[in-house]
């Protein structure tokens, strides 16, 4: 991972920019349509034991399911934006160590692709970088810097857990 399979000798490429690549109405797709299954047993570290553990995509195409030890962690249909799961709840450990089996599920065509038909390649598969990474229980979920005018700047911040409860919202004039 990543892997595109039509770069890969799996299917082939495919350029459109107003004709989708299949005749059918929305939200329907093709019945034959390439899906490719991604397994990959991780082991967790020590320390990320009662943290928050966040499985990144960077991009799949057009639809991913996320599987974490066999149960449903999430599904994306955002092609060319990444896209984070919270996988804690799914991890097992035993003791001071855990394992994961994570597997994708990415489906080339999806309802979602007619809404991202533009002038583009169709390549099925991951595109760009795959990793875990763990973060505290609390911790910045939305960040931004945002200017007005007269020229002012500010900044907003999203303050949560992981019960999802917003602990702090705020929003600061840090110029002038």
């Amino acid at each position: 991972v990543p892997g595109t399979w039509t770069l890969q000798g799996f299917d082939k490429p495919h350029y459109t920019n107003v004709q989708m690549p299949f005749d059918i109405q929305v939200p329907n797709v093709c019945e034959q349509n390439p899906t490719g299954l991604y397994r990959l047993n991780v082991f967790i570290p020590a320390e990320w034991k009662n943290r928050r553990i966040v499985l990144h995509v960077g991009s799949a195409e057009s639809c991913i399911e996320v599987f974490v030890n066999g149960k449903n962690a999430g599904v994306s249909k955002d092609t060319r934006l990444p896209c984070e799961f919270e996988i804690s709840p799914y991890i097992e450990w035993t003791g001071n160590s855990a394992s994961a089996v994570i597997a994708f599920k990415v489906i080339r065509y999806s309802d979602a692709s007619f809404v991202e038909d533009q002038d583009q390649w169709w390549f099925g598969g991951i595109h760009r970088s795959v990793y875990l990474y763990s973060t505290e229980n609390t911790f910045i979920e939305f960040s931004k810097l945002s200017r007005s005018s007269p020229p002012s700047l500010f900044l907003i911040i999203l303050l949560t857990n992981l019960s999802n409860s917003c602990l702090l919202s705020a929003k600061s004039c840090i110029y002038p």
